[in-house]
């Protein structure tokens, strides 16, 4: 499971997670969320892999705004996870194509858009940044942005301890950049159900959601993490998820989690957790 505090951390505290809302049947694989910073109730979100590549806008009730094909974002994909965060063109959806469960890719790249000016507006071209590990191939699920425009990615933790990567600024469009180990957040190998499914960085930067299967865990974040909730985080086991994958943060203290629709094929679900942030 993940460690707790490096160093001393002021507790954050979050009341019961609770289920609020159905996924459209079309989001029965939504692997990453991610609120929109300049449009209203708006929610960005995946599925983990399918025939086209595909943009989803959701509110925040769970109905379908706008679906959106990438062919331009190729045609072999595994997304993990999404993020809004700033770039050049000022607010962007960036795209953690880094799923690796056999550990053989070659082809790991973090994308990037800009974001459309409402759920129904034409994309963007999409700008690949192609990456690799230091230390060997890694499967991963969850990645943050930071209001710098650094991006981090968290290992699973299924083959290595669970790892926190960042990505040496700036995105480099023309090559293959190696990642650089900024801290481990395990003591070694985890197994299920205390793999990373998700992250998500605050607005402004200062708190880090990671997520497992069945746990939720918030950090404070200034170049590494500490724990600001008390091991073992937030037990998600009561919202009964088929297969836990996705966190965002909402603005404010409220984060918001998503569900696949898992082995049993069970009805995907959003949910709502309430925290206050010291």
């Amino acid at each position: 499971m993940l460690l707790g505090a490096c160093a001393p951390a002021p507790h954050d505290a979050c009341a019961t997670p609770e289920r609020t809302a159905d996924l459209p049947p079309s989001l029965d694989e939504a692997s990453g969320i991610a609120a929109s910073r300049s449009l209203d109730n708006v929610i960005w979100a995946h599925n983990d892999s399918e025939g086209t590549a595909m943009l989803y806008a959701i509110d925040r009730s769970g109905r379908l705004l706008a679906q959106m094909a990438l062919p331009h974002a190729g045609t072999q994909f595994d997304w993990e996870d999404i993020a809004v965060g700033p770039c050049p063109a000022g607010d962007c959806i960036y795209i953690a194509d880094i799923g690796d469960n056999l550990h053989r890719r070659d082809d790991r790249a973090i994308l990037r858009l800009t974001e459309p000016a409402s759920p129904a507006s034409p994309t963007s071209a999409i700008e690949r940044f192609p990456i690799r590990y230091p230390d060997g191939p890694e499967d991963a699920e969850a990645m943050f942005i930071t209001p710098d425009t650094v991006v981090y990615i968290v290992t699973k933790g299924r083959s290595r301890a669970i790892t926190l990567y960042r990505y040496p600024p700036p995105l480099r469009a023309d090559e293959r950049v190696t990642l650089e180990i900024v801290q481990q957040l395990s003591d070694g190998i985890v197994q299920l159900p205390d793999l990373v499914t998700g992250a998500d960085a605050s607005p402004d930067g200062s708190r880090v959601a990671i997520r497992t299967y069945t746990r939720l865990r918030l950090f404070r974040f200034d170049d590494t993490l500490s724990a600001t909730l008390p091991p073992p985080g937030i037990d998600l086991l009561p919202l009964a998820e088929p297969q836990g994958e996705a966190v965002a943060f909402l603005g404010g203290d409220t984060l918001l989690l998503a569900t696949e629709s898992g082995p049993e094929r069970t009805q995907p679900f959003l949910s709502r957790v309430a925290c206050t942030i010291r």
